[in-house]
C-alpha cells in the first residue's frame, strides 16, 4: 500500500506539473516535471516527514531541468536515458533529505526558481488534489514514440483489412495534430525523414509508417 500510494504521488505530480506547467516549448524536456515527481515519490517511499519531502523535491527540483536537445535533431543513445539518469538523481536527493540535508525550499517561486526561469507563474493547490491522474496515463501498444500510437495502429488495421502488398504503395498521407507534427513528423524538432540509430527511428513518423 506504502509503495502504491508513493507510485501514484510521482504520477500525480508529473501529470500535474505538466498540466499547469509545461516545458517543451521553453526549450527543456518532460524529465524536468519528473525531477519534482521522483523525488516526492521516493522521499514517501521511504517515509520521511513533509519536511524531508520539501527538501528532497527541492534538491531534485533545482538539479535537474533537462534541455529539450535530448529529443530534437539528432537523437542519441541518451533519450532512452534522460528520464533514468533524472529518476536516480532524484532517488540520490531523497537519500540525502533522510540524512539531513537541506536543498532550497523556494524552488517553485523563488527568485531564479523554476517559475522565474521556466515556466512563468502558474498555481497549483495540492491540499485540493487527489491521486487519480495516473489513471489518465496510457500504456503504449508500440515501441514507438507515444504521438504515433494512433497513426501505427490505423495502418495496421488498414494493411489488414485490405490486404496490401507493399510494392502496391505509392505514397502515405496521414494528418497528424500538431504535437505530433512538431516531434515526429519534421516540424521544429528536426527532419524525421533520415533515420540512422535506433532513437532516431522510433522518433521518426515516415519511417515508422513506412
Amino acid at each position: 500500500r506504502e509503495f502504491l500510494t508513493a507510485l501514484a504521488l510521482a504520477y500525480q505530480i508529473q501529470c500535474r506539473l505538466s498540466d499547469v506547467a509545461p516545458v517543451r516549448a521553453k526549450g527543456f524536456d518532460h524529465t524536468t516535471q519528473g525531477a519534482y515527481a521522483v523525488a516526492a515519490g521516493v522521499a514517501r517511499g521511504l517515509g520521511l516527514n513533509q519536511n524531508g519531502i520539501a527538501n528532497a523535491v527541492a534538491m531534485s527540483g533545482t538539479a535537474y531541468n533537462a534541455l529539450r536537445v535530448t529529443r530534437t535533431g539528432s537523437l542519441s543513445n541518451w533519450k532512452g536515458l534522460a528520464y533514468p539518469n533524472t529518476a536516480f538523481g532524484a532517488t540520490h536527493a531523497a537519500f540525502l533529505a533522510m540524512r539531513g540535508v537541506t536543498g532550497p525550499l523556494e524552488v517553485f517561486e523563488g527568485n531564479k526558481g523554476l517559475m522565474d526561469a521556466i515556466t512563468g507563474p502558474f498555481e497549483l493547490d495540492w491540499t485540493q488534489e487527489n491521486l487519480e491522474a495516473v489513471r489518465r496515463t496510457n500504456v503504449k501498444k508500440y515501441n514507438a514514440e507515444f504521438h504515433s500510437q494512433s497513426a501505427l495502429e490505423g495502418v495496421l488495421e488498414l494493411r489488414a483489412a485490405q490486404h496490401v502488398q507493399p510494392e502496391e504503395i505509392e505514397g502515405i498521407r496521414i494528418d497528424i495534430f500538431d504535437v505530433a507534427y512538431h516531434i515526429i513528423g519534421g516540424g521544429e524538432e528536426g527532419n524525421k525523414q533520415r533515420v540512422r540509430s535506433k532513437e532516431e527511428a522510433d522518433h521518426s513518423l515516415p519511417y515508422m509508417v513506412a
